[in-house]
């Protein structure tokens, strides 16, 4: 060895160097060799190269082959030199290296397309990776921090040698030189940012571009590039996405002023890697149980945190999960950014596809990061939101594509996940940009001819938002039955994160519109039922009035991942399907079947629930005695929770008259009819107290009824609740009319029911009325006076509550209007009445669980509640009715009867109904289903009044001949409301 040197050290002829290199890169090299005494003969090598520089660089300029040669060599040497430099080996010994390949790489004497071609195979031999080894082992003992980077001559020389050759692609003419340059970098350095040195040293130096610099705007234009082959050879994760975001914010100067399209296409990789690196920290969520829960936090129905958030223990914390979070936070810090936000939405071309795809690709990762605290967006997810060409040239690009052709979405066809992926990506982004917006708009805004001019950006046509609403109609159909379904991509993550993101956003946009829809009608009748899931829904004949129904389907199971050990009781994929959509978007089902369905699952539950009772112990029924006058006081105390455990219980009624004595009359059903149309009738007066009604006489919570009852005012709402939920468990009608607001917070997605400014109209119209012209209020605040605190009447004393914190020392003003519109409204709607609405929607759910009255709207509950608003049909009536001999079809009398009834009012007519069967309207799925079929018997003498038993829906009829008479025993009769003893 020694003899070696003292030969290399002498000679001046290069081509014997020239030998030796070779000798090196066949035999030495190939070998692996990691230390010893043949590195340092190799060092050694290299320490003579540089004595003999000049003449080097000239045979390499010269012939090519030594250029290839020597690279080679370099090449080696460093991946030795790094792997020395991990063990044990003084540093100048490999500072020969070093020195070497800053003489070759770049040399300005060499030729252009020489230096191009070093650069490629240095690259190819993991240059990067081993300068950032060496730049890690000689970095050791400072202090690295994401505020304080090492500055010394060595790391800068370190630095501006690893990114020599990126720069030299960078500029050259060869694209896929400079993505080859741009692939290693990526994998290399970009993504190994979880080390110190390339956190706090590496990525911010890059990022300042002060002592060592890249060519910004060729280095993003390249990675754009590499981005769009389709065959990358990487691929990004969270430290990637890091140090991405981190150099782009840093460069924002550098673009300012030009729209470059290549920042969003990286943002949209960056932020995609987001997914390959699981969460830290999760926390366990427990299912939300029925029982009473006031809480402060905000109502959150939103299904996305079925994709982010999993059961599992919180991580321990260590130095790789806090360097991990540290990342995280200033990625979202990044993405507040404001000039970071103004350069991402300046690049923006609506007009470009790829652009318009790229912005696409952004919002997907930001509605779908699994490192997203809570539900509020990034403000760049609005930023893209509201804007409104973006949206208009989404919706294009989406129509471009087609929707999802049906073939591909029938059961036991073969879905290609592939080709269908951007299409998923781009129909559910415009899903969730448009349910952004829309909540923005009030429906008189919403329903406007004039759109441009509302300034709500929102300016799609009623007939466009129809398309709308009938693509994602037969989108969200077809994709149930590719629910639970084996497909080849159901292994890959994906596919369900995909296929989640689009039904989720699918799902809400039908929501959306369906529920304005419901307010302001612009859909054509029948519009949202589906002919698919309609005959599914008649295959599924099992599931119906079954017990084991599986409420929230998709919260317990993900349809788009295979099924493993899912509790499903033994249902079928039709059925799984069918309590999907039940669960998801029951919209999409005529109101009529859900009806059947809601009808059945109850019936199934009674029946099974009594077969289980003794009815000869006197513990199976609660019993009422209830005096008429104090219908309300005695039902409240004999029907109190602690009395009477289980409402679903059958419920024998005993009236007492005036004098204190039981009335007349055996409680067949009919009794209990009237009582709880009575009690019902009684609790919702508003002069009790309870609840008051809107200008429509509409009902809902007093909220001066904690007033009025101060001691038990959860008791009477909780009570309120019982008794409706009993009356649709027992298939009754009421005469109850609530407003609409109330209704949907009873709807709500939990107890705490919060409904927004849409729904104050149905509250108050005039407050709504004046809340929205502040928005276009374009005098001086200053006149109105308007603070963020409300003046509340309470029984004649006036409170003043503030709005927010100290509220009533600011002043409303045209920056903050808008959050005094909000917050008023959520003053009036939800936290005015928040306990009242929570207690008695515990009622309600003690009887009827929430999620099967979740299937309807708003303005269908009211119709559960209190029957169909359309003329009684009289040929339904007489279709289902029964006689006793002799009457029949064709007898004299039932004739005139017949007659009569078709040519009283309408009124008179649900008199007549309710005389008979205690009930005004008709049951909503037609006379068949009254609990005893309407009856006409004959009674004995003419002069006689028609009397009834409501107890059987028994009409007793005298037999008169003369129509005359007989209409007016009838009306005197119905007219009379004289209780059961009439009878």
């Amino acid at each position: 060895m020694e003899q070696l040197k003292s030969e290399l050290s002498s000679t001046q002829d290069l081509s014997r160097l020239l030998h030796f290199l070779r000798a090196a890169n066949i035999y030495f090299f190939r070998e692996g060799s990691s230390g010893g005494p043949e590195s340092r003969a190799i060092f050694f090598l290299c320490h003579n190269m540089i004595r003999l520089k000049d003449a080097c660089l000239v045979e390499c300029a010269k012939d090519w082959k030594s250029a290839l040669t020597m690279a080679k060599f370099i090449g080696g040497s460093l991946e030795l030199a790094a792997a020395v430099s991990l063990i044990d080996c003084s540093p100048s010994e490999s500072n020969s290296v070093l020195r070497l390949a800053e003489i070759i790489i770049g040399n300005e004497t060499l030729p252009k397309q020489t230096n191009l071609a070093v650069c490629v195979f240095l690259i190819k031999r993991h240059f990067f990776r081993s300068c950032l080894t060496i730049l890690k082992s000689r970095s050791n003992g400072l202090t690295l921090t994401s505020s304080s980077t090492p500055v010394g001559a060595l790391q800068l020389s370190l630095l501006s040698l690893l990114v020599a050759p990126l720069n030299i692609l960078l500029e050259g003419q060869a694209l896929d030189s400079a993505k080859l340059a741009m692939s290693f970098f990526c994998n290399q350095v970009l993504s190994t940012s979880r080390e110190k040195i390339v956190n706090a040293f590496v990525i911010r130096s890059l990022a300042e571009q002060s002592k060592v610099k890249v060519p910004v705007v060729a280095f993003s234009t390249i990675l754009a590039a590499l981005i769009s082959d389709v065959e990358k050879s990487f691929s990004a994760d969270i430290w990637l996405c890091w140090s991405l975001m981190v150099l782009l914010n840093q460069w924002i100067r550098i673009f300012i002023g030009t729209r470059n399209p290549a920042v969003l296409r990286i943002l949209s990789f960056a932020l995609a890697g987001l997914f390959s690196t699981p969460t830290v920290v999760v926390e366990k969520v427990e299912p939300v149980s029925m029982q009473m829960q006031i809480e402060e936090e905000d109502e959150d129905e939103d299904m996305e945190a079925v994709l982010t958030v999993t059961s599992a223990a919180v991580a321990p914390k260590t130095e790789e999960t806090e360097t991990l979070q540290e990342a995280k936070k200033e990625i979202e810090a990044v993405l507040e950014n404001p000039a970071f936000i103004s350069m991402m939405v300046e690049s923006l071309d609506v007009k470009l596809p790829t652009s318009v795809d790229d912005a696409a690709g952004i919002c997907t990762a930001l509605i779908i990061n699994p490192y997203q605290d809570g539900m509020i967006m990034p403000t760049l997810f609005y930023k893209f939101a509201f804007n409104t060409a973006f949206l208009r040239s989404l919706w294009q690009r989406v129509n471009h594509f087609g929707i999802l052709p049906s073939t591909s979405l029938n059961a036991g066809t073969t879905f290609d996940f592939a080709s269908n992926k951007p299409w998923i990506q781009l129909y559910a982004v415009f899903c969730k940009l448009l349910i952004c917006i829309i909540a923005t708009v009030y429906d008189d805004e919403f329903s406007s001819d004039d759109r441009a001019n509302t300034g709500t950006g929102f300016e799609f046509s009623l007939d466009e938002v129809v398309l709308i609403a009938a693509s994602a109609r037969d989108v969200a159909s077809g994709m149930v039955f590719l629910a639970y379904t084996p497909t080849p991509h159901q292994t890959d993550p994906e596919y369900a994160r995909l296929m989640s993101h689009l039904f989720i956003s699918v799902v809400q946009l039908i929501k959306e519109l369906h529920d304005r829809d419901a307010r302001r009608a612009f859909c054509p009748d029948g519009f949202w039922a589906s002919p698919r899931l309609i005959a599914l829904a008649d295959r599924t004949k099992r599931t119906v009035g079954q017990r084991d129904f599986i409420y929230d389907i998709f919260e317990k199971l993900n349809p788009f991942k295979p099924l493993k050990n899912f509790p499903t009781a033994g249902a079928t994929f039709d059925e799984l399907r069918f309590s999907l959509v039940v669960d998801q978007m029951p919209c999409l089902l005529p109101f009529q079947q859900r009806l059947l369905f809601v009808y059945l699952t109850l019936k199934a539950e009674k029946n099974a629930m009594r077969s289980e009772f003794d009815f000869l112990r006197p513990d199976s029924h609660a019993h009422v005695k209830v005096r008429r006058d104090y219908i309300y006081e005695d039902s409240f105390t004999d029907l109190d929770r602690n009395v009477v455990q289980d409402m679903r219980k059958p419920i024998k009624v005993t009236f007492q008259n005036l004098a204190g004595l039981d009335e007349a009359g055996v409680d067949g059903g009919g009794l209990f009819r009237e009582f709880m149309g009575q009690t019902l009738r009684a609790g919702f007066d508003a002069n009790r107290g309870i609840f008051r009604t809107n200008a429509d006489s509409a009902l809902y919570p007093n909220p001066e009824a904690t007033i009025l009852f101060p001691h038990n005012y959860r008791e009477h709402f909780f009570f309120l609740g019982r008794m409706l939920g009993k009356a649709i468990y027992e298939n009754l009608l009421t005469e109850l009319h609530f407003a609409d607001f109330f209704l949907k917070k009873l709807l709500a997605k939990n107890n705490l029911g919060n409904v927004d400014i849409h729904y104050l109209k149905s509250l108050d119209p005039t407050l709504f009325k004046n809340l929205l012209s502040l928005k276009q209020f374009s005098g001086d605040f200053v006149d109105l006076a308007l603070d963020f605190s409300v003046a509340v009447d309470e029984m004649g004393v006036t409170r003043q509550v503030d709005l927010k914190p100290n509220g009533r020392n600011i002043l409303v003003n045209k920056e903050n209007v808008i959050e005094y519109i909000f917050l008023m409204a959520d003053f009036k709607l939800n936290k005015q009445i928040k306990h009242h609405t929570a207690y008695f929607r515990e009622g309600l759910s003690d009887v009827v669980p929430i999620q099967l009255l979740q299937i309807f709207n708003f303005r269908e509950l009211q119709t559960l509640i209190s029957g169909a608003e359309e003329p009684i049909d009289v040929r339904d009536w007489r279709r289902n009715t029964v006689y006793g001999s002799p009457y029949d079809e064709e007898h004299p009398t039932i004739q005139l009867f017949w007659k009569i009834v078709q040519s009283l009012s309408e009124e008179s007519k649900r008199k007549l109904l309710k005389f008979v069967t205690s009930v005004s309207r008709p049951p909503l799925l037609g006379f068949k289903d009254l609990p005893h079929k309407f009856t006409i018997n004959p009674v004995t003498g003419q002069d006689r009044l028609p009397t009834a038993s409501t107890c059987m829906s028994l009409l007793k009829l005298p037999n008169v001949g003369d129509e005359t008479k007989l209409r007016q025993k009838l009306l005197y009769a119905i007219e009379s409301d004289s209780g059961f003893e009439l009878s």
